[in-house]
């Protein structure tokens, strides 16, 4: 199995590489193969006529010998894959020429500052999260806890769906649907210096506020350079850096309960997850911490199956697992997963059977996601967050097309299935696809700028969640 899927999951053969073509050829090819072989077509709706309608005129008047259109092409194919509802479908700049010249480009437009930053969440609201001392802004009498309401005269709901621009961000697998809208948010407040705009605002009391002609200031932190999560960090939408940190950690909470961070699914983890869960056996419950986990490695679904196993007395598995045929439409592949009941837990070893709390968040994704929804679906753990997963559950290995420029395009060619033949992906309710939580967190204003300054109230809401299971007090 490991030995067929390493041949198909390789690198893309020749008739992947398309970067002799010009940039309305290549598109055309890989809108094509996309087509073809991208594997949750009919689960996330996805209307690729439509799409092709929408971008090949877009693409059809580039001239390959412009440097302008050279930006323009890399802007496209960053917006026609950051909209395609899969974290799994993204793009990654390998060309260090086309790089730095996009990076000076990035670093003109972000290099002033408003002075504040503000966070959008499930329910609409966008949310002032910080302003800048002395800044514009803040002289205005613009609070903590206000609500952004529009920009230039267009609903903050408005600008977020125009922004196509996508210069904030080098790699479009930086996140999807409400995460992808918090990075654009993080750069409308950053522009060129001396640039203008309008803003009204609606205060914690209700009181409108209208700001005309706020300038984009210089700021040492807007120069555009740093990672997408470091950015988000500085502005504090990301509420705590350790929710992105990839190892996994093991400890109990002051109030007696297990509590395992997991990162990523790696072969490590599959190994420890029984001596992790020995190790917690006396709490009276568990929270599972998979906020930020973005997979693991090329066989992390398998990891993550092995993990779903200590929690069950008889072995789970996925039936099959589809590949995708790579010169055509249809599948290529399919292959058993059948388990050897036996050889899964050792005689001593019985699963967890006490009370379980999931987190997860907008950037849990993949392995992690089929972690949660397995368990969510077998009633064995209720899942805690603030919106729906990321909706990549694909498999660890991905095709991709080398296009021009030194872009190359990426996207999961396999799927799995359980013994009834179902698909292995849930969708929200904006049939996007990804998890959403048995138990939705839904936060207030204030709420949002206490969570992102460091309250960590998904976790709280767990923890009381488990002592009403558990009757602790």
């Amino acid at each position: 199995f490991f030995a067929a899927m390493g041949q198909v999951c390789g690198q893309p053969g020749r008739e992947h590489d398309v970067r002799h073509l010009d940039y309305h050829a290549a598109f055309c090819h890989l809108h094509k193969t996309l087509v073809n072989t991208y594997p949750f077509t009919e689960h996330k709706r996805i209307d690729w006529a439509q799409r092709f309608e929408e971008f090949e005129p877009k693409f059809k008047g580039l001239n390959a010998s412009s440097a302008l259109d050279m930006l323009r092409f890399g802007l496209l194919l960053r917006e026609y894959t950051v909209t395609i509802p899969d974290d799994l479908v993204s793009i990654r700049m390998l060309d260090p020429a086309t790089k730095a010249t996009m990076d000076n480009v990035e670093q003109k437009q972000l290099s002033g500052y408003l002075g504040f930053t503000a966070v959008n969440m499930p329910e609409g609201q966008v949310t002032v999260v910080y302003v800048q001392p002395e800044s514009e802004v803040a002289a205005a009498g613009l609070k903590v806890g206000s609500q952004w309401v529009k920009l230039n005269k267009t609903t903050l709901k408005e600008a977020l769906a125009a922004d196509t621009s996508f210069t904030h961000t080098q790699d479009s697998g930086a996140g999807k649907g409400m995460l992808l809208d918090r990075i654009k948010l993080l750069a409308m407040v950053r522009g060129a210096i001396g640039h203008s705009v309008d803003l009204v605002f609606e205060d914690p009391d209700g009181e409108l506020l209208q700001l005309d002609g706020v300038k984009y200031a210089a700021d040492s932190k807007a120069d555009g350079s740093g990672t997408v999560t470091k950015r988000m960090q500085d502005a504090r939408i990301i509420p705590n850096a350790a929710l992105f940190d990839q190892t996994s950690t093991v400890r109990t909470t002051a109030d007696g309960f297990g509590l395992l961070k997991i990162g990523r699914f790696g072969h490590v983890l599959g190994h420890e997850m029984p001596s992790r869960l020995r190790n917690l056996a006396e709490a009276p419950g568990l929270i599972i911490d998979l906020r930020g986990a973005v997979g693991g490695e090329e066989w992390s679904h398998d990891v993550a199956a092995t993990c779903i196993n200590a929690f069950n007395a008889a072995p789970w598995y996925y039936g099959t697992l589809e590949i995708m045929r790579l010169s055509g439409p249809g599948v290529d592949q399919a292959y058993g997963m059948e388990m050897d009941p036996a050889a899964e837990r050792d005689s001593d070893e019985r699963p967890w059977t006490k009370p379980i709390a999931i987190l997860v968040d907008v950037s849990t994704r993949d392995a992690a996601e089929m972690f949660a929804m397995v368990l969510q679906a077998q009633k064995k753990a209720t899942v805690f967050g603030m919106e729906a997963t990321a909706g990549s559950v694909g498999t660890g290995g991905v095709a991709g097309i080398a296009m021009p420029k030194g872009y190359t395009v990426h996207w999961p060619i396999g799927r799995f299935k359980d013994k009834r033949n179902r698909i292995l992906l849930t969708t929200n309710h904006n049939d996007e696809g990804g998890l959403t939580p048995g138990h939705i967190v839904r936060l207030s204003p204030m709420q949002v700028v206490e969570y992102c300054n460091g309250k960590d109230l998904v976790l709280e809401r767990a923890v009381e969640w488990l002592k009403d299971q558990c009757e602790v007090k």
